[in-house]
């Protein structure tokens, strides 16, 4: 059985390295608003958030933006 170990690893790099990319490209955009990407995922997240309901919490933001609740805290009141 061949060892797929070094593929799997390479996988996971290049994913890495596109994510670094999309991030990069994003962040430059957002600077010209002056917002972090960060803030820009929990204004994403509210906005999607309240088409399916208007009483969104500080845990479904962290659920569903994958951010840390104590960060969404932080931002929403820096907001």
């Amino acid at each position: 059985m061949a060892d797929t170990s070094l593929n799997e690893n390479r996988l996971g790099l290049l994913i890495w390295q596109a994510a670094n990319v999309w991030q990069s490209k994003l962040r430059k955009i957002l600077k010209k608003f002056k917002i972090s990407l960060n803030e820009y995922l929990i204004l994403e997240t509210i906005f999607k958030l309240q088409k399916i309901n208007n009483n969104i919490s500080q845990i479904a933001i962290s659920k569903n933006s994958s951010i840390d609740t104590a960060v969404v805290s932080s931002k929403l009141t820096f907001l």
